[in-house]
């Protein structure tokens, strides 16, 4: 493990009192959305992980985000759904069985953020 300062992020599915209450006062489509629109600056970087790729949810929130300069990028499942029209990159497991969809995934995102963290590492983000 490399000692460093952290990286801001977010998990827009990690805070159950945000999502009851956006679910139970919006609907369930709109609970990511609803937290881009709060939290989101252009420039940002949104994942929207659907095995499917047409989680209404995950759309909306793309879709939004879009709107806002954020760079969209979705981890999809199957033929790619919708959120390989609406996102700008698509990382698609060409798979219909979910359990095989995820574990792709979870390949992907350690890729992902070990790229992330190398280019940010040669970029001198972490240097103090």
């Amino acid at each position: 493990m490399m000692e460093r300062k952290g990286i801001p992020a977010v998990a827009l599915n990690a805070n159950t009192t945000i999502l009851t209450a956006l679910g139970n006062d919006y609907d369930y489509d709109s609970v990511y959305e609803k937290q881009v629109t709060a939290l989101g600056r252009e420039g940002d970087v949104i994942f929207a992980i659907s095995t499917s790729g047409n989680s209404a949810n995950c759309v909306k929130a793309c879709e939004r985000a879009k709107n806002m300069g954020i760079t969209t990028v979705a981890l999809t499942g199957e033929s790619g759904g919708k959120l390989r029209k609406v996102c700008d990159y698509t990382f698609n497991v060409p798979c219909t069985m979910t359990p095989h969809i995820q574990e792709a995934h979870i390949m992907l995102i350690h890729i992902i953020c070990g790229i992330i963290e190398e280019r940010l590492m040669e970029a001198g983000y972490f240097e103090d």
